[in-house]
């Protein structure tokens, strides 16, 4: 098996576990997923996580707590 097809059955199976998503935020979403970046030491996949948790939580009426926040 040759490597590049090696990376697409690798690609393959990540897949069927991690459902992708093709989004583009708008101008104003992205400066604050750039300003939580640069406060976190995350990267640009956990900031979006933790923002659209949090958010969930705001409008559900729970809490999220993020593993290193202070108790």
């Amino acid at each position: 098996m040759n490597t590049k097809l090696k990376n697409n059955e690798r690609q393959r199976l990540y897949r069927q576990t991690r459902r992708r998503f093709d989004y583009i935020p708008g101008e104003d979403v992205l400066e604050i997923i750039e300003k939580h970046r640069k406060l976190m030491t995350w990267n640009l996949s956990g900031v979006i996580d933790a923002l659209i948790m949090v958010g969930d939580a705001a409008l559900s009426g729970n809490t999220v707590k993020f593993a290193d926040e202070e108790p």
